[in-house]
């Protein structure tokens, strides 16, 4: 759907993660999404509101997850 847009951005969005970052499934009992962690939602809701998408509050992110968490 935003595929043009995103390939006109080219590497300005390029995001790195490092070796020590933690991309495992830790669990925090307390969100419905179990297996994400807090600081990834966090981040995601974060970003929404500094580029003042609609309110993020109270609503859920869906991701997926396979052999191993995705990002």
């Amino acid at each position: 759907m935003h595929e043009s847009y995103w390939r006109k951005m080219g590497n300005k969005c390029d995001i790195t993660f490092n070796g020590d970052d933690s991309l495992s499934y830790f669990i925090n009992v307390k969100s419905l999404h179990w297996f994400m962690e807090s600081q990834l939602e966090e981040t995601i809701k974060r970003m929404h509101n500094v580029v003042v998408n609609p309110i993020v509050d109270d609503h859920y992110i869906v991701i997926g997850t396979g052999s191993r968490q995705l990002v």
